[in-house]
């Protein structure tokens, strides 16, 4: 009797242990998902509404390629907008295309203070883009300019 209590206790441990470790294997998986997807933000699934949208420029990493969505959003009071830029696939139809990434710039979105034009490119490939941003605190006009590196990197000059 004592054996199969032994027995009993040493396969609760072992089932427990090996119970633990695949929650754990399996909830740090969904961490690392959630963790890239938090820079994953389409601003169609926010509550603003879409001011304006223009696509173009062209990027490439590894195998996948495509062109450049840029969007402007109005914030609930529509004093401001929020800048989002998208990495889109190039398909022959527009049902086709594939949003491989999405982001929002967040060092011009956090501080909820720029009404933004549409961006230009500020050379062919729209590696770099040029945003007119009016400032609505300081009430003057700014110039950032983004640098979009990879799928999903970006950097800003000021």
């Amino acid at each position: 009797m004592e054996r199969i209590t032994a027995f009993a206790n040493i396969f609760i441990v072992i089932f427990y242990a090996l119970f633990s470790v695949g929650v754990y294997a399996q909830s740090s998986g969904i961490m690392q998902d959630w963790s890239r997807r938090h820079g994953f933000i389409d601003p169609r699934d926010t509550s603003q509404q879409i001011a304006g949208s223009w696509r173009g420029g062209d990027w490439g990493a590894a195998d996948l390629s495509g062109e450049f969505r840029f969007f402007i959003t109005k914030t609930k009071s529509n004093a401001t907008n929020h800048l989002y830029v998208q990495w889109l696939s190039r398909g022959a139809e527009p049902e086709d295309e594939e949003v491989f990434y999405s982001i929002s710039i967040d060092e011009l979105n956090a501080l909820s203070r720029y009404r933004f034009g549409l961006p230009e490119c500020i050379e062919k490939k729209c590696g770099e883009i040029k945003v007119q941003a009016f400032d609505i605190f300081e009430e003057k006009q700014l110039e950032f300019t983004l640098v979009l590196e990879g799928l999903g990197q970006y950097h800003m000059k000021i």
